[in-house]
């Protein structure tokens, strides 16, 4: 009986086991760190599933698991653990610190290395930062935050790309910009490409132990760019939401915004020129300016308070008369869209297993611009996926996609914009007026109509005389400036590791851009008007492709026990193709349509205009990383390119770079020094190329065969014509940049405080000079490897937790860059090169070191400027210089005035705080010690009709202001020529971001479903100090600190977002 109850019982029991570990149930636990503190966002997987959670902000978390099923916990810094579910519902745990895990890990060339074992000089900004600021551009957003690195906005035009400087000036009539390289391979599109969420860091390489493996394309530095991957666990929906709101970031200068104040400022310097230049007296100088006020030679035609045209401005007092004015100026409210701001969304879905991995983003970005019809849209995709098909096989591909569209503003020296709202005088109205009544002229379907020389306002005396020709506005509104982009950029990549130590990487990368720009200009106002041309079109469509393939061998081997050795072998060629076809047409059938079918005419004989471009690279390289027990480290690089760039008989250069470094720290001496965490020593050297020529009469375009003759090729429509512009160089060949970096980083306090510090040299030889040819040859120049440059500097940055606990945590950090900049050889029989207006190249300057007169002051009895001269007569030969000073322009000297556009020191610095659940961070950047060209204040003291004036004409010499520090103002701006007297000091401290976020409690996030809920704030370009007194000026603009007119103008924004993760 025993025996039949055993034999029952027996199979029950199997099958309640069973049954036991096929259902499923709750775990719940709590997990902390080795000190007992609550660890939140650990990482909580069922192994084998994608089943999968987070703890929350106190360490608890819930999952969903059968008994018998593996459960692995994982934490950045700490030991990932395994627990097997069992009887029991609850599983706490207190995880251990790996120390090998806290050591950071650093994205470099090829691969990545722990940051202890660089022996080169590499910064990296993580995720976390990149998110923290307004800018749609990831490297923007990053201003004053890397030592060593200078970034610049040229433009606040929407969509815009910055520049960027490694450690000073990389190439006199070359390129100074960084290769990008993203996800491993390098990158020929625009950085505005890539939706700053989709990245996960930003490196930049600045030296050659770090950079030299990119070879002829490293020598201006490398930034490489790695997006987000999936992850394993738990599917994981990223959902950002931001609205902004953009205004002008820097008041504009203080130019004349009242009609009455102009006219009595345009009275006085017809008043005053008339007694200095024809000895006038003062009485009658004042009834002559009210004559010719609105219509001498000098008059300004419109009259916007109408009446007696000879008495709106008293010829006694100088003041205007009483009266209401007929109309107002209001450029600036036309032209300028105080509405103006930027809605995002971005999506992304993330999960997998630990043998595939997935990550799907969209975003879209809609950006107004400030100026009127102008703005910025870009639609991104982006996917990665990656599989560990194998234990020795893994495989991947990611793909991004970009759609931008980019719309135009003005950008010449008349009709720009933001020039002209400065420039014109404040009497000259948008829209036309009639003159006697100030009331809006319409045409026949009730619009206003534009006010410009093809427009007769009512009761004008004549046109207007200030580009009488054009109107912006009308400009701005009819013309088209549109340019639409589409990139694909993928990547794609296979890992077999063999033979234990062994693993082979296949990377192909392409990237595949189409464009389309649009540049329409109107047949109602402006150029195109006339009725021999009438609406004129320019249509170019391109197409560039660039395919990478790079084959990496790397051995990883552990000798003993100290010894580490890591080799690399690649061999990587790069094949640029591009091709693009430009057609022009004109004779507008209707106007408001723009297609090419609806111009009647082709415009000029070579209307259609079109070819190919290809430029070819290859590369050979190797790598050796050794480290002995994690304290000496020596790295070394080599690499042969080949550039299609120049002849074949040059087309090769050798580029190397070498490493040491010395953790002082790990060794048995310091064991002892308790305040200590880290010291490290690190020296390197080596040389890269850089294969970029520009052509000689316009650097900024590249020359991909300047070896060879080149011809433009005309044609009547008939009969071509052969017209050599360019005279080929078959010796020329890389510029060479050879690269010293010595330096050291230092951890103290528990590592709370983190400092670093390098000493760099950059030598540059072989630079590319395009020697002027004699006007015989009937060409301009031939380019030829004549010139050495220099930057000896060196950079730090230091970093402090100041409180670091459970629930306060407050970081600093500043950093600090000083180089000198020298010419340390010019080309063969040239004791100077003059590049431009202001600066002069010799040897023992530097590239930017100023080259202008020198104005001394003004003579109180005519208002003159008086400068320097080194001459013994004035112009007449006969005349005896008195003082070494002169009152003509043309005999004042230039001179070395040992003033430079290169600043002594620049930086950032930066705060975040987080509390509990608030997190608030600020970064400022800034520059002491240069100078900078002011050009625009230049301008406002033109003097030409129908010019408007800065104020500070109230401090220029006047018939009753003689004492004066500014010379009088003179139609022809005689005495306001390029000179020291606009030097400003380009000094600046710029907040550039600050934001401020809330993440919700977990336990609320949980209870509406999802798990984690940030609302945050963002600002940018909130404040700038500098130390010129002149409103307006902006020293941010680029690396001289010197400004354009016709720059759009720096953008401040004020954003609103909402962060969600479910």
């Amino acid at each position: 009986m025993r025996k039949k109850v055993t034999w029952i019982l027996t199979p029950l029991l199997v099958m309640l086991m069973s049954f036991s570990y096929a259902q499923e149930k709750t775990i719940t636990g709590n997990v902390t760190d080795q000190n007992g503190l609550p660890l939140p966002g650990v990482s909580v997987l069922v192994v084998g599933t994608t089943t999968g959670t987070q703890s929350d902000f106190d360490g608890n978390y819930t999952i969903n698991a059968k008994v018998g099923q593996v459960l692995r916990y994982s934490y950045i810094g700490q030991k990932t653990t395994q627990r097997t579910v069992g009887a029991s519902s609850t599983i706490n745990l207190q995880m251990e610190e790996d120390a090998e895990a806290l050591e950071e890990v650093v994205v470099t060339a090829y691969g990545t290395q722990k940051k202890e074992s660089l022996t080169g000089s590499i910064a990296e900004i993580k995720s976390e930062e990149i998110t923290k600021v307004a800018s749609g551009n990831a490297v923007t957003g990053l201003t004053g935050k890397v030592s060593g690195v200078q970034i610049f906005s040229n433009s606040g035009q929407p969509g815009t790309a910055p520049t960027v400087r490694f450690r000073g000036i990389g190439s006199l009539n070359g390129s100074s910009a960084p290769l990008y390289v993203v996800d491993g391979v390098p990158y020929n599109e625009s950085i505005t490409s890539l939706n700053p969420n989709d990245i996960e860091s930003i490196s930049f390489l600045k030296d050659a132990a770090a950079a030299a493996l990119y070879g002829n394309r490293g020598a201006n530095g490398v930034i490489i760019v790695t997006t987000k991957k999936g992850k394993a666990g738990k599917v994981s929906v990223n959902l950002d939401v931001r609205t902004s709101f953009t205004s002008r970031a820097v008041k504009d200068y203080d130019v004349m915004d009242g009609a009455g104040e102009y006219l009595e400022a345009y009275h006085k310097m017809l008043k005053s020129n008339d007694i200095v230049e024809n000895g006038t007296d003062e009485a009658t100088a004042g009834i002559n300016a009210s004559a010719n006020l609105f219509d001498g030679a000098q008059g300004l035609v419109y009259n916007p308070f109408g009446g007696d045209r000879t008495t709106v401005v008293d010829p006694t007092t100088g003041k205007l008369r009483s009266g209401n004015q007929l109309w107002t100026s209001d450029w600036e409210d036309e032209l300028f869209n105080n509405g103006s701001g930027i809605q995002s969304l971005y999506a992304s879905i993330a999960g997998g297993t630990e043998k595939a991995k997935y990550f799907f983003s969209v975003g879209n970005e809609d950006n107004t611009g400030y100026n009127i019809n102008t703005g910025f849209k870009r639609l991104t995709l982006n996917m990665n996926v990656n599989s560990q098909v194998s234990d020795n096989i893994k495989l991947g591909m990611s793909a991004n996609y970009a759609n931008r569209e980019q719309t135009g503003t003005l950008t010449n020296n008349i009709t720009g914009n933001f020039a002209w709202v400065r420039n014109i005088a404040p009497i000259y109205p948008v829209f036309a007026v009639d003159h006697a009544t100030g009331e809006t002229v319409l045409d026949d379907k009730g619009n206003p109509l534009w006010d410009w020389a093809d427009v007769t306002s009512p009761n004008a005396t004549a046109g207007r005389p200030f580009n009488g020709f054009s109107n912006p506005h009308a400009l701005q509104t009819l013309n088209v400036n549109k340019s639409v982009r589409d990139n694909l950029t993928s990547r794609a990549f296979a890992e077999i590791k063999f033979l234990k130590d062994f693993t082979f990487t296949y990377n192909f990368g392409l990237d595949l851009a189409f464009y389309n720009t649009t540049n329409y200009t109107n047949k109602i106002v402006g150029s195109a008007s006339p009725a021999d041309v009438n609406g004129r079109l320019s249509e170019q469509f391109g197409r560039g492709t660039t395919y990478t393939n790079q084959q990496l061998l790397g051995w990883k081997k552990t000798i003993g026990e100290d010894h580490n050795l890591d080799i690399l072998l690649g061999h990587e060629n790069s094949d640029y193709n591009f091709k693009f076809l430009d057609a022009n047409k004109k004779n507008q059938f209707i106007s408001n349509d723009i297609s090419a079918s609806l111009f009647a005419e082709n415009d000029g004989a070579g209307n259609v205009t079109g070819g190919p471009t290809e430029y070819l690279l290859e590369g050979f390289f190797a790598r050796m990383l050794y480290d002995f027990d994690n304290k000496y480290y020596i790295n070394g690089s080599f690499r042969r390119d080949g550039s299609s760039v120049f002849a074949d008989e040059n087309r090769w250069g050798n580029f190397w770079g070498a490493g040491l470094a010395w953790r002082v720290s790990k060794e048995s001496f310091m064991d002892n020094v308790n305040w200590i965490s880290e010291l490290k020593l690190k020296s390197s050297i080596g040389q890269q190329g850089n294969d970029y020529v520009g052509y000689p009469d316009n650097t900024a375009v590249r020359n991909y065969a300047p070896y060879l003759d080149q011809w433009d090729v005309t044609t009547d429509g008939e009969e071509f014509n052969l017209n050599k512009t360019v005279l080929g160089n078959r010796d020329l060949k890389w510029e060479t940049s050879t690269n010293f970096n010595v330096g050291f980083e230092l951890n103290m306090f528990d590592n709370r405080v983190r400092i670093e510090s390098e000493y760099f040299e950059r030598k540059i030889t072989d630079l590319i000079f395009n020697r002027p040819l004699p006007n015989s040859s009937g060409l301009p120049s031939i380019p030829e490897n004549v010139m050495d440059m220099q930057n000896v500097g060196f950079e730090a940055s230091i970093s402090y937790d100041i409180i670091r606990n459970q629930n306060l945590n407050w970081t600093v950090n500043l950093n600090a860059t000083h180089y000198k900049n020298e010419i340390t050889k010019l080309a063969p029989g040239r004791e100077f090169i003059d590049p431009g207006t202001v600066y002069r190249w010799e040897k023992g300057s530097s590239a930017f070191d100023y080259y202008i007169r020198d104005f001394v002051g003004v003579n109180p009895e005519n208002g003159n400027a008086i400068w320097y001269t080194s001459s013994e007569f004035e112009a007449d030969g006969t005349t005896p210089i008195v003082n070494n000073q002169t009152e003509d322009y043309s005999v004042a000297s230039e001179t070395s005035l040992g003033k430079s556009a290169l600043p002594d020191v620049n930086g950032g610095f930066t705060s975040s705080l987080t509390y509990k659940n608030l997190d608030f961070s600020f970064a400022l950047s800034y520059q002491f010690g240069g100078y900078a060209y002011d050009a625009i204040y230049n301008d406002g003291f033109g003097g030409g009709i129908g010019e408007n004036f800065h104020r500070d004409f109230n401090k220029s010499w006047t018939y009753d202001n003689t004492d004066a520090q500014l010379p009088r103002v003179i139609d022809g701006t005689r005495n306001y020529s390029v000179s020291d007297l606009f030097l400003q000091k380009s000094d600046f401290i710029s907040l550039n971001d600050v934001s401020i976020g809330y993440t919700l409690p977990q336990e609320v996030s949980n209870k509406i479903g999802l798990s984690k809920v940030r609302i945050y704030g963002l600002g940018n370009n909130l404040a700038l100090w500098t130390a010129s007194d002149v409103q307006g000026f902006d020293p941010r603009a680029s690396v001289t600190g010197g400004n354009n007119s016709v720059r759009y103008a720096t953008l401040k924004t004020f954003t609103l977002g909402l962060n969600v993760n479910f």
